[in-house]
């Protein structure tokens, strides 16, 4: 319920994919430090947790990146990014079995871990440049200016 105020009212757009980011980051590594200690509380807590943050990612990145795409159709985006998405969870699946059979499923969980740490990092570099929002609000400003 928080991430769609920040992106439609206050247009938190980067904000908001930080939040989720480091928010799934943490929670992700609590839920690999108490899968191992058994305690069932503990484990329901923190991955709830981490379903918690990963739950609104799809809306957050794909608003944020109609927006820094602007010039470009929204449904083209749309099935780039789908098409990505395809691409990198099969790799992702072929990847997680081959690391269960030779290895175990806490080294699965660790690359979940690694790949959401790199997703921090990664979110505080993007610029934020809304150029639909901004250009909306230029637009309204020169209607206002007219009258």
């Amino acid at each position: 319920m928080i991430f769609p105020i920040l992106i439609e009212k206050l247009h938190y757009f980067r904000k908001s994919l930080r939040i989720i980011s480091v928010g799934a980051f943490v929670a992700t590594i609590i839920a690999m430090i108490t899968l191992p200690t058994g305690s069932m509380i503990a484990s329901l807590l923190f991955i709830g947790l981490m379903g918690g943050f990963l739950i609104p990612t799809l809306c957050v990145i794909y608003s944020f990146s109609t927006e820094l795409t602007y010039p470009v159709s929204v449904s083209l985006f749309g099935c780039l990014l789908q098409a990505g998405a395809s691409v990198y969870g099969t790799l992702m699946t072929n990847l997680s079995t081959y690391i269960i059979a030779k290895l175990g499923s806490i080294y699965v969980v660790l690359l979940f871990v690694i790949c959401y740490a790199i997703c921090s990092i990664l979110s505080f570099y993007i610029q934020e440049d809304l150029r639909r929002i901004n250009l909306a609000k230029k637009r309204r400003f020169d209607r206002q200016i007219i009258k």
